[in-house]
């Protein structure tokens, strides 16, 4: 046998060959861009306007309300009448597809092929309606959780001190963050057919008394909303206007006749979804505002920001509760959470829980700093609504402010008037499905309505909503019972039940602890808060 040859020091053939690059010279009139044509921003800003345009093509049904798949645990009790049996597939949970399930006696049983067939075709259809990026999905909860709560935030810091309200806004953005992911865990759970909205999580974890439940929960929470809403864009109006106090009532039924009504009644929101684009930036406006007036308002020495008497790191008293209701309404944003979930592209619980972090992220942000900064300023005169502060003393003493503050209320103002028939939409839809339930002795999709019905649902919501509104003393008790009643379920009680109703192994468990947390947390909230603010609408 031939020797072998020793170990060439020279590199080999594979290793010495270099890949030829031939770089073409750019084209005349070509831009040098090193990359960039898909930066962050530019991509962002892409996914949002594609999402606005989503929302402005979304039709009345994609909003109705009364729409989803029987409950295992009613499935063969009275209201399995209800639900035909091509929803039957929908009843059985992804790991379980190969059992047999009967609607009712006289229904027709589906077998494990055709079930399992169904689910993919339904699982195919869901995945080619997701359209919303990680960009869309956060900015689509951001606006959810601004909107006029923002101008009470200082108020609330003011109840408890700067330094008690900023710890309390900080754990009400962490166990609202916490509370949003038990949402989407039970809604991963139910599976995707069964979950897709605040509702028909209810109906399938609890049945028909969850579905009453989440009606309760948000009929009291859109009206109380609607009121809040009503109640801002008064006090603005009236303060651009030079309105006196007595008279306050007829711009209420002014704008809710002249304005509010007549969008209202429309069938078609249409590009009134573009309102949430002005709303966002009215909030970052008046938050901007407040911060730069601030800056502004020196003593009389000129070399000190002026603190206002007042002022207290920790505060505790009756009042004191306002801090935790009208922070838990100002955070709300988990009827909006399934259906951006249902329509999140690459659809993944971590992928989710980045846009909600990012949301809440944001809001907190800016709670914290119009709230620190309008509390610092005013002390312990800060109202309820914190552009009433810079009245006219106040403008009169800082000329410099007049027309910024004029820009902001106009703008706030105009953003609650085009929202109102927006936040309309899910509490009438809501209202019309316990309405038709009633009527029809089943369950009936809101967008079923005649439109005569829906007419009639929509002035009768109005004329309590404005009467309310000019009765009501201050915005502080619509927004804080909102908060210590509807808050406390959609955001504490509800989703720890949800998650807790769908658990493996018993509840009392070490790793059931969070979700228990939040369900007694929820309770003594509530009702704590509930009690206190009627408390002080019955002294005030």
């Amino acid at each position: 046998m031939a020797p072998r040859p020793p170990p060439s020091s020279a590199p080999s053939n594979r290793q010495a060959v270099r890949p030829i690059v031939l770089l073409a010279p750019p084209l005349p009139g070509a831009r040098h861009t090193c990359g960039l044509t898909l930066s962050p921003v530019k991509r962002g800003s892409r996914d949002i306007l594609a999402t606005l345009k989503h929302q402005c093509d979304c039709p009345p049904r994609s909003i109705s309300m009364g729409e989803y798949v029987a409950s295992p645990r009613v499935a063969t009790g009275t209201d399995a009448h209800s639900f035909t049996a091509t929803e039957a597939h929908a009843l059985l949970r992804p790991e379980s597809c190969h059992a047999i399930v009967h609607v009712a006696p006289h229904e027709t049983t589906h077998t494990a092929t055709s079930t399992a067939a169904t689910s993919t075709a339904a699982t195919a259809a869901a995945a080619s309606s997701a359209t919303s990026s990680l960009w869309g999905s956060t900015f689509t909860l951001t606006n959810t959780i601004l909107g006029s709560g923002t101008l009470a935030v200082p108020f609330a810091i003011a109840s408890s001190g700067w330094l008690l309200g900023t710890l309390l806004l900080l754990a009400i953005a962490l166990t609202t963050r916490y509370s949003v992911q038990l949402l989407l865990a039970a809604s991963d759970r139910a599976g995707a057919h069964c979950a897709k909205t605040y509702e028909s999580l209810g109906h399938y974890t609890m049945g028909a008394w969850g579905t009453r439940v989440a009606e309760f929960t948000f009929i009291s929470g859109g009206f109380g909303t609607l009121v809040s809403y009503v109640v801002f864009v008064t006090d603005l109006v009236a303060a651009v206007a030079g309105v006196a106090r007595a008279d306050k009532w007829l711009v209420t039924l002014a704008l809710v006749a002249a304005v509010v009504c007549p969008l209202s009644l429309s069938r078609q929101i249409g590009k009134l979804w573009l309102a949430s684009v002005l709303a966002i930036l009215s909030v970052c406006y008046v938050v901007a505002f407040v911060v730069v007036a601030l800056l502004l308002a020196v003593d009389a020495t000129g070399r000190s920001f002026a603190v206002a008497p007042g002022v207290q790191a920790v505060r505790f008293e009756p009042g004191s509760v306002y801090t935790l209701t009208l922070l838990i309404s100002a955070f709300a944003c988990h009827n909006t959470a399934l259906p951006v979930y249902e329509e999140l592209q690459d659809r993944t619980l971590p992928r989710m829980n980045r846009a909600v972090g990012s949301a809440i992220a944001v809001a907190f942000g800016l709670y914290a700093a119009i709230a620190l900064c309008g509390y610092v300023q005013f002390g312990a005169a800060t109202q309820d609504n914190i552009l009433l502060n810079f009245s006219a003393t106040y403008v009169a003493q800082h000329a410099a402010v007049r027309g910024p503050l004029l820009v902001g209320q106009l703008c706030m103002a105009l953003a609650l008037v085009l929202t109102t028939p927006i936040a309309m939409w899910p509490f009438r839809s809501c209202v019309l499905s316990v309405y038709l339930r009633v009527k029809n002795g089943r369950q009936t999709p809101s967008h079923r309505a005649t439109y005569r019905e829906y007419v009639t649902v929509t002035v009768v919501s109005l004329v309590l909503i404005a009467t309310c509104s000019i009765f009501v003393p201050s915005v502080k008790i619509p927004l804080s019972i909102v908060g210590s009643v509807s808050g406390s379920l959609l955001i504490y009680i509800l989703p720890a039940l949800f998650y807790l109703l769908q658990a493996t192994g018993p509840i009392w468990s070490r790793k059931h602890t969070g979700p228990l947390l939040m369900l007694g947390a929820g309770v003594v909230v509530g009702t704590l808060g509930l009690s206190v603010t009627l408390y002080k609408l019955y002294h005030e």
